[in-house]
């Protein structure tokens, strides 16, 4: 995408954010960026505006459950501070990315402190993908690539074999076939 198209596709997210935020009650003076400075494609670094942070995560939230891209969440006073004190290498793009994944990974209403700090973590811990090998033998290829998605699940989701089966659309008795057939613990974790 262009870097004028992103300042434009940035202008009309931020002008309909700005519309759910004005039926939920926020006002403009609550925000320190105006959509007129997003317009003109001077949004500031995300840590030059941290105080602001809370406000456009929960506005982005307002938007993913008003569309029904998820189910009716709320961030906790924890996770917005975790966000707010977070330096957003990435901006705006990756405030976004950070809210649509806690959006649709977190399993209860409200979003806390935990989701927040998992979501970052798994961020920052990408590490480069391993060779799958794809000149093995077609069961030795797909053995390889399974054994490396759950392996990556399970970090993701800290061993909770509930969100594992949710996330991998799997259900939990298949799933822990699964796992023993590639070989891979299943440990009794304590579910919360």
């Amino acid at each position: 995408m262009a870097t004028g198209s992103r300042a434009v596709h940035a202008a009309l997210t931020a002008s309909s954010a700005w519309s759910v935020a004005w039926a939920a009650g926020c006002r403009p003076e609550t925000v320190n960026v105006t959509v007129f400075e997003l317009m003109k494609g001077q949004w500031p670094a995300l840590r030059e505006v941290a105080e602001d942070v809370p406000d456009l995560a929960a506005l982005m939230l307002a938007q993913l459950v008003e569309a029904r891209a998820c189910p009716p969440r709320r961030l906790s006073i924890a996770a917005l501070n975790a966000l707010r004190h977070y330096p957003w290498p990435g901006n705006l793009v990756e405030l976004e990315s950070v809210v649509k994944d806690l959006a649709l990974t977190t399993l209860e209403d409200e979003i806390s402190l935990e989701d927040v700090e998992r979501v970052l973590a798994a961020r920052s811990e990408a590490p480069a993908a391993p060779e799958l090998g794809l000149d093995r033998p077609y069961r030795e290829a797909r053995d390889a690539f399974e054994r490396m998605y759950f392996e990556h699940l399970l970090a993701r989701e800290q061993g909770s074999m509930s969100r594992v089966a949710e996330r991998s659309g799997l259900e939990r008795t298949h799933l822990y076939r699964k796992l023993k057939a590639l070989g891979l613990p299943v440990g009794k974790r304590e579910e919360l």
